[in-house]
């Protein structure tokens, strides 16, 4: 693992609400819409895919996705100031690899060994996630086909 290409964040964020509570409609249609999009969208480009959906206040998507982030469903990716919906709730420290090219992500659970490295280093593993950027296997691909 290289530093490099990674960036080390750690988030101010309350703890996940682990409470088996029901989604509130506004909450639930972002959470949809992220998941639909398995990309990091941007607030703003979330709410205009929503306004269709009945949402068409910028406050009404950030309460949304305020609520989503404490519940462990969305995560914030810092460096491109964007919401990534996550395939379940985070039980632990998350590194995304964000392909550089098209955006798209893929969300890793880091093992043992990785919460050790995250320790180690000075890290609370459970407020920690890295963000990764590299090309992924269809850009690359293309890199090859077009060179």
């Amino acid at each position: 693992m290289t530093l490099n290409r990674a960036r080390l964040r750690t988030t101010d964020w309350p703890a996940p609400d682990r409470e088996e509570r029901p989604l509130p409609q506004n909450a639930r249609i972002v959470l949809n819409a992220l998941r639909e999009t398995r990309q990091p969208i941007k607030a703003y480009s979330l709410l205009e895919r929503l306004h269709d959906r009945g949402i068409k206040a910028p406050m009404t998507v950030y309460r949304a996705l305020d609520r989503l982030i404490r519940a462990g469903l969305v995560r914030k990716i810092e460096s491109l100031n964007a919401f990534v919906a996550l395939p379940q709730a985070a039980e632990g420290p998350v590194a995304f690899i964000i392909c550089r090219h098209c955006e798209r992500i893929k969300t890793v659970t880091l093992d043992p060994s990785g919460c050790a490295w995250l320790e180690a280093a000075g890290v609370d593993a459970d407020e920690a996630y890295i963000e990764a950027f590299s090309n992924c296997y269809d850009c690359n691909k293309e890199e090859c086909l077009s060179a």
